[in-house]
Parts: structure tokens; C-alpha cells; sequence
């Protein structure tokens, strides 16, 4: 059996634990950070590793490093650091540590791998005043400066998609144009004589861009919504793409050691290698699409491009709403008096009605031309509210058998690892179910955010 290579660890899954004594439960860094400008960068001897969105680094290494020195407190488990005036005291479990003799919140709590204690790095970060960054594929930390998310609390940073939404409504253009047509339109029909036979066809027109900027309002909210929500599944398929790296990185590191002892031919190890190549280019893809997702909502927010939001809200959806045929019939007539559009092309009826500036057969004409327009707007309106209808019934079905793929997939991760506790399988083999319920995970959040976004179109079809 050959070794699996220190810098892959395994990240897990929903409802499985992780032991802070147990190194090879948890998966590969599913992000490379940007190193731009480092002040310095530091090769480390023991790889770092990436769990729940933080990085662990080898406190001792890194803080010898740095020039501190360092002293292990067995009876305690405490690393204590010296530096200048500066002292720190990390024990393992602790879910703070102290310096300088004053209590600081750890991102997560510090756990001994092979004898070596592991921190998050952001301690180290505000220990020393530099921002330090990991790169797995390189094993090297770089010391950057403070970067300007500094500025931002976590508090700030943090956005629920109401919040999102509220934030972007103050800095959407398409809501200041819809504004200012309201703005318009309403100087129009007020400069309008009052006996002028345009006056009726100028309210319609103000009337209209008040209801449209109710549908900017939510086309906003449903951008807002739909940004959010892709950055969520980018996520997750950044982290898809992180393990299928690492089990080709293992794979191709098997099959070098296999080459070198003449178990393989060089054909089959360049196929290896080729395959682990390709699974870093879709990593590397998945991040740079994760990041085109992240600038857009900054861009909907009136924030900077590189500006660091945390998502709060993860997808849901529990609620059936597809209708059996009478209550669609009723759905598609409710909607139908609410639709903006269709309220118009009414009123525009009730207006050629009321004409008396043509003769009768004009008149005649030009109200069933009016009739004719609304009742084929209604009619492609109610094939778009059954389309919706249909819609959301075959991803519901998709979405019920999404969740039993992902129970399934769950429950062989689950018996993988306890198999590999017992010695019986390798920890690549655990990668690999690892990789089949995260690749589940991911198509059930598809799934979930299409039927939340179907249905926000089912409540307001018109957007």
C-alpha cells in the first residue's frame, strides 16, 4: 500500500465529524489563494491544510519563522511563543488563545497532527500585523500587507439576500431610470390640457411607468437573488473540483512510485499525470468562475471588486406550488390581473373605446385591434404560467430524487471512513465517496435554487 501524499486531507460531509487527532479525515484545499507582491514567502517542511473555509498551518514552524521562540508545555498541550514583547499561548482544543495575556477568538480551535500542533492562520495574521496567505500547490505561505478588508467587520461583510437586496436597490440604475420616467410621464400628463383628447393616453403612460418601477424593484431583487445564489453553487463546485484534484494528485503520486519500481508503463503514467493536469485546470476554472460570480454582486452591492462578503443564507426550498388544473386555471387568472403588461393593453382597450375623434368604422376597428392584442397576450401569458407549472413539477421530482442520491452517497461516505479506521480500505478509497456525496450535494443545491427561482417567476411571471 503506497503512502498518500501529506497535502491531500479530506474535508467532510454533512453529519460527519471531525476529530481534531484524526489527519486524514479531512480533504485538499479547495481554493489557491492569490499571492501578489509577498513581502516574503515561507517554504513549509509540514504541508498546511484547508478545513471548513479556514487554513491550519504548523504553528511551530511558521512562528520560528517569524523569529519567535517556541516551548511545548506537554501537561498542558500549549504551544508559548516569544517574540520581542510579544507572547502567545495556544492550547490545543481551545477555542481562543491569548496574547500578550489578553483572550483572542480562534476561527477554529488549535489540534496536534503528528505530533505537531495546527492554528488558523488568520492568528497569526493579527499576531504579527501581515496578512498571510497559503498556497497548497507550492506548500508556501506569503507575507502580505494588511489588506484593505481590514476596514470591513465581520458584521459588514456578512449579507443575507434580504440585505443584498436592500443594498443593491440603492445603487440599481435601472430603478433611477424607472424614476425618472415616472417623473417624466407625470409632467407630461400634468402639462396636458385638461380637455386634450392626448390626456387620457398620457395617464396610461404615467401609470404604466409607476407599475414598471414595481418591476424593476423586483427584476432587481430576482438579479440580486440569482448572483447570490450562483455564488453559493460555485462554491460548492469549487470544492467538487478541489477533491477530484486530489484524488488525481494522489493517483498520479501512485503511479510515479508504481513507474519507478516498474509496476506501470510510461504510457499509462503520462495518462495519470495528464488526468491530475486536468483536474488543476478545473480547479483553477472553478475558482476564476467562483470570482467573475463574487465582482458581479459586488457590482450589484456598490461595492469594490475585490471586496470580501460572506454569504449567511444557504439554499432551501420545502414548498410544492404546482397546481392541479382548477387551481391553475385560478393561478393563471390572478396573475393575469396583476400582470403589469396586461393591465396596459386593458386600459389601452378602454381608450380606443372612448375615442370620438374617428369615425365609426375606424373606431371599430381600432378597438378590435386593441381586443385582438390583449387576448393574444393573454393567451401566450397563460402558456407561460403552464410552461412554469410543468416546470416545477418535473424538478420537484428531480429534487426528491437529488435528496435520496445525496442520503445514499452520505451513508457509503460514512461506512468508507469507518472502514478505513479499521485499516481495510486506503484513504484515496474515502476520497473517492468523498467526491460522490459532495458531486450529489452540489446537484441537489442546483436543484434547489432552480425551483426557488422558478417559483419567484411562478408568483410574478411577468418578470
Amino acid at each position: 500500500m503506497f503512502k498518500i501524499s501529506p497535502v491531500i486531507i479530506l474535508v467532510l460531509g454533512a453529519g460527519i465529524a471531525l476529530s481534531p487527532t484524526i489527519e486524514n479525515k479531512v480533504l485538499a484545499a479547495s481554493s489557491v489563494e492569490q499571492l501578489s507582491q509577498p513581502q516574503a514567502e515561507i517554504q513549509l517542511k509540514q504541508s498546511a491544510i484547508y478545513y471548513d473555509k479556514y487554513t491550519l498551518v504548523p504553528l511551530g514552524e511558521l512562528l520560528t519563522a517569524f523569529g519567535a521562540s517556541v516551548e511545548w508545555q506537554a501537561n498542558t498541550k500549549t504551544v508559548i511563543a516569544r517574540k520581542g514583547e510579544t507572547l502567545l499561548e495556544v492550547t490545543i482544543g481551545a477555542s481562543h488563545a491569548f496574547v500578550n495575556k489578553e483572550k483572542v477568538t480562534l476561527d477554529l480551535p488549535a489540534v496536534l497532527l503528528k505530533g505537531k500542533t495546527y492554528a488558523p492562520i488568520g492568528l497569526l495574521s493579527d499576531t504579527f500585523g501581515s496578512h498571510l496567505s497559503w498556497n497548497p500547490y507550492t506548500n508556501k505561505v506569503a507575507i502580505l500587507p494588511q489588506t484593505s478588508q481590514t476596514e470591513f467587520s465581520e458584521e459588514e461583510r456578512a449579507f443575507t439576500i434580504e440585505r443584498a437586496v436592500d443594498e443593491a436597490k440603492l445603487h440599481s440604475d435601472v430603478l433611477d431610470r424607472a424614476k425618472q420616467e415616472i417623473m417624466k410621464q407625470e409632467l407630461r400628463y400634468q402639462e396636458a390640457e385638461a380637455d386634450s383628447d392626448q390626456r387620457p393616453a398620457l395617464k396610461l403612460a404615467y401609470e404604466m411607468a409607476k407599475k414598471m418601477e414595481d418591476v424593476a424593484n423586483d427584476q432587481t431583487a430576482l438579479l440580486v437573488k440569482q448572483t447570490y445564489q450562483d455564488i453559493y453553487v460555485k462554491q460548492r463546485a469549487q470544492k467538487v473540483n478541489a477533491i477530484a484534484y486530489g484524488i488525481a494528485f494522489n493517483q498520479a503520486e501512485i503511479a510515479n512510485a508504481r513507474s519507478q519500481i516498474g509496476r506501470i508503463s510510461r504510457d499509462q503514467l503520462n495518462t495519470t499525470n495528464e488526468a491530475m493536469e486536468r483536474a488543476f485546470r478545473n480547479l483553477r476554472q472553478a475558482k476564476a468562475e467562483l470570482q467573475k460570480s463574487r465582482v458581479k454582486l459586488n457590482g450589484l452591492l456598490g461595492k469594490p471588486g475585490d471586496f470580501n462578503h460572506e454569504l449567511v443564507d444557504q439554499p432551501r426550498y420545502s414548498v410544492a406550488v404546482h397546481k392541479s388544473k382548477a387551481d391553475l386555471d385560478a393561478h393563471i387568472r390572478a396573475m393575469s390581473d396583476k400582470s403589469p403588461r396586461l393591465w396596459q393593453l386593458k386600459e389601452q382597450v378602454k381608450i380606443e373605446q372612448r375615442k370620438n375623434d374617428l369615425s365609426a368604422d375606424l373606431k371599430e376597428i381600432a378597438v378590435k385591434n386593441a381586443e385582438a392584442a390583449l387576448a393574444s397576450n393573454k393567451a401566450s401569458f397563460a402558456e407561460t404560467i403552464k410552461s412554469m407549472n410543468e416546470l416545477l413539477t418535473l424538478l420537484e421530482e428531480q429534487y426528491q430524487i437529488a435528496q435520496r442520491q445525496l442520503k445514499s452517497a452520505e451513508q457509503e461516505l460514512a461506512v468508507e471512513i469507518t472502514k478505513y479506521e479499521r485499516g481495510w480500505v486506503t484513504l484515496l478509497d474515502v476520497m473517492k465517496k468523498q467526491l460522490h456525496a459532495e458531486q450529489s450535494r452540489l446537484e441537489l443545491d442546483r436543484l434547489m435554487i432552480q425551483l426557488d427561482q422558478a417559483k419567484s417567476k411562478w408568483e410574478k411571471p411577468w418578470l
